[in-house]
């Protein structure tokens, strides 16, 4: 359990990765860590539904991991232990139910645009945006990609990095000038880690790209899984914690004069309005119909 314990101190400390990434790596943890053990023995399940509150409380925002965090929670229920093989064979039904939904979103992309030839920006690092790209050809495409460096923890350098690996020509931008590139670009494309009614969660910037979108009449596509729509959450949750928590100020200035407040907030609410099309692997909506979905 130790090794489980530092594994989520990992996944609470990741700054740069998404929630599909971030949720590879806690299934892989909690499969490492029954790989350790007899097939037949049992795991102390009070101590591991305590690292599970860990995670949903220090990840809010990050609606699949709350997704998977509260289905592995119903399925401990009240025990105080777990069959190892058990938790083994949850892990694998969870996993193989959802294996192929960035497949079935790249899918859908593709009845609403043909990306070939087109200049895309996007922003921040989402698995799901560069799965996308990766179901795609990249030469024979002849798709150039605008990456934002998502500041403070430039994690869109390690999107860029994933993208360049695929075969793209990415050219790397500041987010302070991403109206000026969205002229450049013929779309939009954005992951997300929460949509609501009348708007979605993203990483900082993403307004000014929804925004960029609006002004210079280019679409922006929001992509992400079912997952993330707020009434696919265990007891239709809706936690904005982490919405409005400070990240570290050192990120910004780690030593700053007198009378120097720094505020640095990874996440903002981006209107669903400014969204032409979210695309998700079990439907596509128009930004301005999300909230209807429950009528």
């Amino acid at each position: 359990m130790d090794r489980f314990t530092s594994s989520v101190d990992t996944l609470l400390a990741d700054n740069t990765s998404g929630s599909g990434d971030l949720l590879i790596f806690l299934t892989a943890s909690i499969k490492s860590l029954a790989n350790r053990q007899e097939a037949e023995s049992k795991l102390d399940a009070r101590k591991f539904r305590g690292q599970l509150v860990r995670i949903k409380e220090g990840k809010p925002v990050f609606l699949v991991l709350q997704h998977f965090t509260g289905a592995l929670t119903g399925f401990l229920g009240n025990k105080s232990f777990v069959k190892i093989d058990a938790l083994k064979a949850f892990v694998d039904t969870y996993t193989k139910e959802w294996k192929d939904v960035n497949e079935r979103i790249t899918s859908n992309v593709h009845q609403v645009t043909s990306l070939a030839g087109m200049t895309i920006l996007v922003h921040s690092n989402s698995s799901t945006v560069c799965s996308l790209l990766g179901n795609i050809q990249s030469t024979a495409s002849g798709i150039r990609i605008i990456q934002t460096e998502s500041r403070p923890v430039m994690e869109g350098r390690i999107q860029g990095r994933r993208l360049a690996d695929l075969g793209y020509q990415v050219k790397v931008i500041t987010d302070a000038s991403i109206f000026m590139y969205m002229q450049q670009a013929d779309l939009a494309i954005l992951g997300a880690d929460a949509v609501y009614p009348e708007y979605f969660i993203n990483k900082s910037g993403s307004h000014s790209v929804a925004l960029a979108c609006r002004e210079y009449g280019k679409n922006c596509l929001v992509i992400c899984d079912s997952r993330k729509l707020w009434f696919n959450q265990h007891e239709n949750a809706v936690s904005l914690a982490g919405f409005n928590h400070l990240s570290p100020p050192e990120e910004l200035w780690a030593d700053p004069p007198e009378n120097i407040t720094i505020e640095n907030y990874y996440f903002e609410r981006i209107p669903v309005s400014l969204v032409r099309w979210f695309v998700f692997e079990n439907r596509i909506v128009e930004g301005r119909n999300i909230h209807a979905l429950l009528l």
